[in-house]
């Protein structure tokens, strides 16, 4: 379980909510920009594969911690199919009645 200081990190990354951006794009989300900035800790606790416990935020904090380069704009600390998928199960869960 990610910290609440790995979520408010990983919320705020600037490259991280860049890279949540252009997948909220692709995905046809309007205004995408606000969306993430609106949803940005939403996103960095959601699971970044079905059934994971591991999210965003703890993906990253595993990659800071272990000295990775700039996790939030290195895609193989926090790959695109992870950000895909937070993003895409923060706007079904935003969406589902």
């Amino acid at each position: 379980m990610a910290l609440l200081s790995d979520i408010s990190d990983a919320a705020r990354d600037e490259h991280l909510r860049d890279r949540m951006t252009s997948a909220a794009a692709e995905l046809g989300i309007p205004d995408p920009f606000t969306w993430v900035d609106s949803h940005a800790r939403e996103l960095a606790t959601a699971p970044v594969v079905a059934g994971s416990p591991d999210t965003v935020a703890s993906v990253y904090a595993y990659a800071r911690d272990t000295r990775a380069p700039a996790p939030g704009a290195n895609p193989a600390a926090v790959n695109d199919d992870y950000i895909r998928h937070a993003v895409q199960y923060v706007r079904e869960e935003e969406t589902t009645p």
